[in-house]
Parts: C-alpha cells; structure tokens; sequence
C-alpha cells in the first residue's frame, strides 16, 4: 500500500504543496473535494479579456480571437465561435410516440438521428424557433410547447446556447425544408428510442439530453431517488 503522502511527490521526489507554495504563480488543487472555491475565484479574476479580434463572419456565426490574461499574467490566445443560439424540440404524439428525424451533417458526412432542431433569427423568440422549425422539418404543428430547459452545445470553443422545448397536441401537416437540407422523419417510441442510445445509433448530444430527460419524466421511482 502507498501512504497517501507519498502521492503528493512528483518524479523527482519534490512535494507539490512545497513547490507549488514557492511559485505563486500555480494553485495547488486538493486530491479530493476539487477546487476551493477561493482558487476557482482567483483563477476567474485572473482570465480577464484584454482583446477581441473578429477573424471570420458567416451568415450564421463568427469566429473571434480573444486575448486573454493567464495565472502568470501572460497573454493567452483563444479563439472562440460565436453562435446566436437555437432551439431543440421534443415532439410527442398523442399515442406517445416521438418524432425523430434523420438528418444528413454535412460537418461530419452522415445522416443523423436528431431532434428538430434550428438556428435562432435576429430578435426572434427561442419559442418561436422552436415552433417554426417543428413545421419546417417534420410538418407538425403543436398546440403547446413547453420550456424544458437550455444548455451550451460545447461551450469549449462555442458560445452557443440551446433552449429545449417539449411539444404536444400535435398536427400533421407539409414539412417546408431548406433547398440544402436531406431529412425522413422516424416515428419510435420511448423504449424504441432508449434501444437506439443502447446500441449506439444516436449520436446527437441534444437528442440524447431530450430522450434521457423525458424517460425520467416518465419514470418518477428515478427521479425521486435522485431527489432524496
């Protein structure tokens, strides 16, 4: 058995609390318990934005370089995507089916089994969004949409929330797709959809939060032992 002591020495037998306690410019982060939350406020005090570049701008995004201050007080260069943000919706019909798309990704060169999904437009509302993207690529309209919560996509490199909407009360009607876009609709039901995630046949992070979200919602035995 190793002494717990010993795991605090690096390769040259030097304790990190010693070294780190005469360079100021490191913080020491304890085995267990994470971050103080002091260490975590001196680091955020520290990244403070000196400059920002704007590189590229598409028509949905833009690409900035930010220049940032680091512990040590040097310059850091990030470069970050800026994103306007967009909605996810999780339709369900009325005999519980849930309506999936598959969607060709031109970023990765395949068909995904998705959510409906879209890009929020200048000053447009995230349910607005959600329910004008619902029509446009399954043809569905919905008497409610509820807000189920929102998240950041990969908030490493891109600022881009998404919000999350469930919709019900659902009517067929025509999808209104973009000239590039390749969607087919896919009717499944939950359990259909937990055996997708099972065998590895969703990849999509937004669905994947949705699906896993509303088999909680239907399984309250889960969700109250996570309560407790």
């Amino acid at each position: 058995m190793i002494h717990r002591s010993n795991r605090l020495l690096n390769k040259r037998g030097v304790n990190r609390k010693q070294r780190d306690s005469q360079n100021p410019a490191r913080v020491y982060y304890p085995q267990r318990g994470g971050t103080s939350s002091a260490a975590n406020l001196l680091f955020l005090m520290s990244q403070s934005t000196v400059n920002n570049d704007t590189l590229f701008t598409s028509r949905i995004f833009k690409v900035v370089k930010k220049i940032i201050t680091g512990r040590s007080g040097k310059p850091l260069e990030r470069h970050i995507i800026i994103h306007p943000g967009a909605v996810a919706v999780l339709p369900v019909l009325n005999d519980g089916r849930i309506v999936l798309i598959r969607q060709y990704r031109v970023a990765i060169d395949k068909m995904l089994i998705e959510i409906p999904a879209g890009t929020l437009e200048p000053g447009e509302p995230p349910v607005s969004t959600a329910r004008r993207e619902l029509i446009e690529e399954t043809g569905y309209v919905a008497k409610t949409i509820m807000p189920v919560m929102t998240f950041y996509t990969s908030p490493g490199f891109v600022k881009e929330e998404m919000y999350l909407f469930k919709a019900t009360g659902l009517i067929s009607g025509p999808t209104s797709l973009e000239d590039g876009e390749k969607i087919e609709p896919l009717l499944v039901t939950l359990d259909e959809a937990m055996s997708l995630i099972v065998k590895g046949e969703i990849h999509d992070a937004k669905t994947l939060t949705a699906l896993l979200w509303y088999k909680n919602q239907q399984s309250p035995a889960v969700l109250n032992s996570v309560q407790q």
